[in-house]
C-alpha cells in the first residue's frame, strides 16, 4: 500500500547522524519523519515496505521498479532523499544481531555525502549501478562472502572501483569487468574475485589507473582494453567471449 513520503530536512538529518555517531543506541528515530520540526511532506507516495532479498543487486532491481515513476533529476543528488531512506529501512540495511546489537559503519553508509565517493551509501548506490548498468553491475553489488545481511555490506569490487570514481563512470570498464569477475551463466561471482590474487579487483583500479597514462581508456571498446590487460589478469580472461 502506497503511502506519503516525508524526507527529513538539516535538522532532522544532524539528528538522525548524531543518533549513527552515538552507535545506534536505543530506539530507532522514527518521530524524526513524524515531526514537523525534522521533516516535511513530498509529493511522493509508494510503499517503504521492504521484502528479503538475496543481494544487493537484487535490492537495487526492487528500488529501480519502486522508483521509476520518480524524475531521475529529482532524486539522483538528493541527499535528503536517500538519508531518509536509510532511516525507513535501517532495520534491514543496519539490521540487530542476537544480542540486540547493531553493527554501525561510518555515517556515509547512511547519510548521503555528495562530497565523499557517495557509491558507500547503501541504499542511493544499488539504484544508482542498476539503473545505470543493469546486469552487469552484479558483480559490483554481490558480495562473495557468508554475511548474512547482504544489505549491510560493500563488494571489494565495488570498494576499489567506487574508491576511483573515473573507473565507475565508465560503461565500457565496468561492462568488460562485468565479463571478468561474475559467472553470468551460473549467475554468480566467480570463486576468486574476493580474493587477492593477481588481478583481482585490488588490482585492477591500480592496474587501470597505469594503463590510463598511456591510453584513453574513456574512448576505447571493451576487447581493446582486454588485450592491454598484463598476463596477471589471464586467469580471469578465460571463457570471455565478445561476439
Amino acid at each position: 500500500m502506497n503511502e506519503e513520503f516525508r524526507k527529513l530536512n538539516n535538522a532532522g538529518i544532524e539528528r538522525f547522524k548524531a543518533w549513527i555517531k552515538n552507535g545506534g543506541k536505543g530506539l530507532l528515530p522514527q518521530y524524526l519523519l513524524e515531526s514537523t520540526q525534522y521533516s516535511f511532506p513530498t509529493d511522493y507516495a509508494f510503499s517503504t515496505e521492504l521484502p528479503e532479498f538475496e543481494t544487493r543487486y537484487d535490492f537495487g532491481e526492487y528500488l529501480s521498479s519502486l522508483l521509476e515513476t520518480i524524475p531521475f533529476t529529482d532524486i539522483e543528488g538528493d541527499m535528503h532523499f536517500w538519508t531518509t531512506l536509510a532511516l525507513v529501512w535501517f532495520d534491514r540495511i543496519c539490521s540487530k544481531d542476537d544480542s540486540d546489537k547493531r553493527k554501525i559503519q561510518e555515517p556515509v553508509r547512511y547519510v548521503l555525502d555528495l562530497k565523499f565517493h557517495n557509491f558507500r551509501h547503501l541504499v542511493k548506490t544499488p539504484w544508482a549501478l542498476v539503473r545505470q548498468y543493469g546486469k552487469d553491475s552484479k558483480f559490483l553489488l554481490t558480495y562473495a562472502g557468508n554475511e548474512e545481511n547482504q544489505l549491510s555490506v560493500v563488494s571489494d569490487a565495488l570498494n576499489q572501483f567506487g574508491g576511483r570514481e573515473a573507473l565507475l563512470r565508465n560503461e565500457r570498464i565496468v561492462k568488460l569487468f562485468s565479463k571478468l569477475y561474475y559467472d553470468h551463466q551460473s549467475d554468480t561471482p566467480k570463486k576468486i574475485i574476493g580474493s587477492r590474487v593477481g588481478g583481482g579487483p585490488r588490482r585492477a583500479g591500480i592496474i587501470l589507473r597505469q594503463l590510463s597514462l598511456n591510453y584513453d581508456l574513456e574512448w576505447m571498446t571493451e576487447k581493446a582494453i582486454f588485450n592491454i590487460l598484463p598476463r596477471e589478469f589471464d586467469r580471469w580472461k578465460e571463457g570471455v567471449s565478445f561476439d
